[in-house]
């Protein structure tokens, strides 16, 4: 039987609340399905459908990673938008450069890779995601958002889960299958 799973860096309760502080604060309002705080994480790794039985494999890499390797501390930057089709498609938060979290993703990558895992193609972009766009997203809005400030949004690294993914129509939901303190 296989899990869609994937790794992610937990962010504190009050880092997420001051991110949703800041989004109402440019728009309040419910027409946009919002990422909700419990979904609100930073992806270090997507590992797709993984047969279950490699799982404690999977566990024990994040582990021993987490044991080599320290991260500093992690700060937000600014609000950004992925593209499609020249509309915008993501509405998310960047982090800064952070050589500490680029060295620890790109060691799990090295370590999930010798247990048969592909390794990224694409450039580690940290990022968290806020708005998935399905309709109309006023060029106003793009505006502001760009414009937002996220001044002190900073915080220690302290968690590390893994996770499985459902999709369904309302959307993906996931369950925490492990949880890493740092």
């Amino acid at each position: 039987m296989t899990k869609r799973l994937f790794i992610a860096l937990e962010f504190p309760s009050e880092i997420l609340d001051a991110i949703i502080e800041k989004r109402n604060r440019i728009v309040n309002t419910n027409i946009y399905r919002w990422e909700p705080k419990e979904k609100l994480h930073l992806t270090l790794k997507f590992l797709g459908d993984v047969e279950s039985d490699k799982i404690n494999e999977i566990e024990s890499v994040i582990e021993q990673v987490i044991k080599d390797n320290k991260l500093s501390k992690i700060e937000l930057t600014k609000f950004g938008f992925f593209f499609r089709n020249n509309l915008p498609a993501i509405l998310w938060i960047g982090i800064k450069e952070n050589n500490s979290l680029s060295s620890f993703v790109s060691i799990l990558e090295d370590k999930l890779n010798k247990i048969g895992f592909e390794k990224e193609k694409r450039k580690f972009n940290p990022h968290l995601t806020l708005l998935r766009i399905k309709n109309n997203f006023p060029q106003e809005l793009i505006d502001q958002f760009k414009k937002g400030d996220l001044n002190e949004l900073v915080f220690i690294p302290f968690q590390i889960k893994l996770y499985e993914s459902f999709l369904k129509k309302s959307g993906s939901v996931y369950a925490e299958l492990k949880s890493f303190n740092i």
